[in-house]
């Protein structure tokens, strides 16, 4: 019994296409594979895995309303190229916070998606 691996994350919004589209632009997902669930969604794509589900507001799997889900604050993922991306960020006119970790193991990116979910970028720097 335990955990073994973050499976996916739901964003909830109105803006569907507007997420979306920001996922593949900013952060480089793409929108893939969905089964027919009867309500509209896309499940974004990072490698081979569906990371992010976005969907409309009521549709949430778990059934949940908003005041329900509690404390969640951002959601982490590993990265490469560090100065690339954050050339791509500044290329693209979209606000951002940088990090270089104490323990100079990790330089971090801090980006918000349209709503309002925070992305936390995690580049292991070289020896690190």
């Amino acid at each position: 019994m335990g955990l073994t691996a973050l499976n996916h994350v739901t964003v909830r919004t109105e803006h569907l296409d507007a997420t979306k589209d920001w996922y593949e632009k900013v952060l480089g997902m793409r929108a893939g594979w969905r089964p027919d669930l009867g309500f509209p969604g896309y499940w974004m794509y990072c490698g081979e895995a569906a990371v992010i589900h976005v969907v409309p507001p009521g549709y949430e799997l778990g059934g949940s309303d908003a005041d329900e889900t509690g404390n969640f604050d951002h959601v982490a993922f590993t990265a490469e190229n560090f100065d690339a991306m954050r050339r791509h960020f500044l290329d693209l006119g979209i606000s951002f916070r940088e990090r270089h970790r104490a323990d100079g193991l990790f330089r971090q990116l801090f980006v918000y998606d349209p709503n309002r979910v925070m992305f936390e970028l995690n580049f292991r720097e070289p020896g690190g």
